[in-house]
């Protein structure tokens, strides 16, 4: 039964206390949003314990079935979905329940649906009930041998390949929303605009803060889950890699907002400021061995790199410049039919790291002003407003008060959790 289940693609991402709202829908002086559909018609099925859950999708409508193993019986429950999908959005409405709205995406034989909550990841079947004769059998028989030593567990879901492959995979899909979210942020503060070009101002109840607080925690929470129950010794080069995710974020969460909350149960939570955080994500990334160096994923030299840039918030040049790789390339690959309106931004990539931006902090270790030069950069300015607060330009450049070169804490944060203190200044 174990090498059943562990050979579907099937990952739960569990957030702790993060509870986070759904995103409002589009103002109305926004620009206008693109409407492409994905097609997610089909037969798909997923095994959880000792269920087996299985949909058949037509336009708009789903059945979804739960097929459930109880007193030596399969018991067969089926429920009626209506759906609509906008870009990357799925928003279901199960009959006599409220609304449910997640993120969507096919890769090849599997189905995702996401939000901040959980992950389910379906695969694909040619939607006979024969085709789960074997899945049943499996599931009877470990029923009837099971032993409390034998439990599937979560770290032992979490041993497969290909569940790990699927985790980290989803978890740079949802990067990519909190980098695009971020740059957005950073936009408006230097610009006064959004990446569009509309006027906004940065406030602890602007919709822009708090999307990119909570993106960013999304993939904290989610990375934070792989690290938890990755087996390190099994897979070494995947934990490296969730653990230099993992410190990218709060890196990005303590540049931007000056402090990481890292959640430990559902009521209680640590809060470190920017000092702190840089400690505990150099501590981090001192620590890992070698990771897999795959295309659009996190290498050695892009964590070497992440770590000169610590030096450098640190004023520690000679740390930074022995750190600097030349050879970080780190971008995130943007699916024109999954973000179309990130491609529309950025095109087939988001930048973090290159050889021209590895330039750009060579220059800033020598002391030369590269203001002109990131303006002039091809890429995006991932990085940009980073390398104005360590070089105490912001406020010179943008025109910024010294309290805003930190964004404030979304105020539904701070209602949300008390321990949160505001910024000053705002």
């Amino acid at each position: 039964m174990k090498r059943l289940l562990l050979s579907l693609i099937v990952a739960l991402f569990s957030i702790g206390c993060e509870q986070l709202p759904v995103p409002p829908e589009p103002q109305p002086n926004d620009p206008e949003q693109p409407n492409s559909e994905l097609n997610i018609e089909g037969y798909w099925y997923m095994v959880m314990e000792d269920h087996i859950y299985t949909l058949d999708v037509r336009t708009g409508q789903a059945i979804l079935v739960d097929y459930s193993y109880e007193d030596s019986e399969w018991n067969k429950d089926e429920m009626t979905l209506i759906y609509t999908i906008n870009e990357s959005e799925i928003v279901v409405q199960i009959i006599g329940q409220e609304i449910w709205r997640a993120d969507v995406a096919v890769t090849g034989d599997v189905l995702s649906i996401s939000n901040d909550e959980i992950i389910y990841l379906f695969a694909r079947y040619d939607g006979l009930e024969s085709s789960l004769e074997e899945v049943k059998r499996e599931i009877e028989e470990n029923i009837i041998e099971e032993t409390p030593s034998d439990n599937i567990t979560t770290d032992e879901i979490f041993n497969s390949e290909s569940n790990i492959v699927a985790a980290l995979g989803a978890v740079y899909l949802s990067m990519i929303d909190a980098v695009a979210e971020q740059l957005n942020l950073e936009n408006i503060r230097i610009n006064k605009v959004d990446l569009f070009g509309v006027p906004k101002s940065i406030t602890p109840d602007s919709q822009e803060v708090l999307s990119t607080w909570e993106k960013w925690y999304k993939v904290a929470n989610d990375t934070k889950f792989i690290v938890e129950y990755l087996d390190a010794e099994l897979y070494p080069n995947y934990y490296s890699e969730a653990v230099a995710l993992k410190a990218f974020v709060y890196y990005n969460l303590a540049m931007l907002y000056g402090v990481v909350v890292e959640y430990e149960s559902m009521d209680s939570c640590a809060i470190y400021n920017a000092a702190e955080t840089l400690d505990m994500v150099e501590d981090m990334l001192t620590s890992l061995g070698e990771v897999s160096n795959a295309e659009y994923r996190l290498s050695n030299d892009d964590i070497s790199t992440l770590r000169a840039e610590i030096a450098l918030y640190r004023g520690a040049k000679e740390q930074a410049a022995s750190l600097l790789a030349d050879d970080a390339d780190f971008a995130l690959s943007i699916d024109s039919a999954r973000f179309p309106q990130y491609y529309t931004l950025f095109g087939d990539a988001i930048t973090i790291y290159s050889e021209s931006k590895t330039e750009l902090l060579r220059k800033e270790i020598g002391g030369e002003n590269t203001n002109a030069d990131w303006l002039s950069l091809q890429e995006e300015r991932y990085g940009y407003w980073a390398m104005l607060k360590r070089t105490n330009t912001a406020c010179a450049v943008v025109g910024c008060e010294e309290y805003e070169l930190l964004m404030p804490i979304p105020q539904f944060e701070i209602v949300r959790n008390p321990q949160l203190v505001q910024n000053n200044g705002y």
